[in-house]
Parts: C-alpha cells; sequence; structure tokens
C-alpha cells in the first residue's frame, strides 16, 4: 500500500521526524 503512495508515507514519515525533533 505505502509503495502505490510514497508521498503519503514520506509525509508521515516528515511529519514524525519533526515532531521527534521538536
Amino acid at each position: 500500500l505505502w509503495k502505490v503512495q510514497p508521498l503519503v508515507e514520506k509525509s508521515h514519515h516528515q511529519a514524525s521526524l519533526s515532531c521527534e525533533v521538536s
């Protein structure tokens, strides 16, 4: 599923990283 929607997965990953960094 994530392969079909890499954009969504990437967005989620970035958000998680931002939350962790913050």
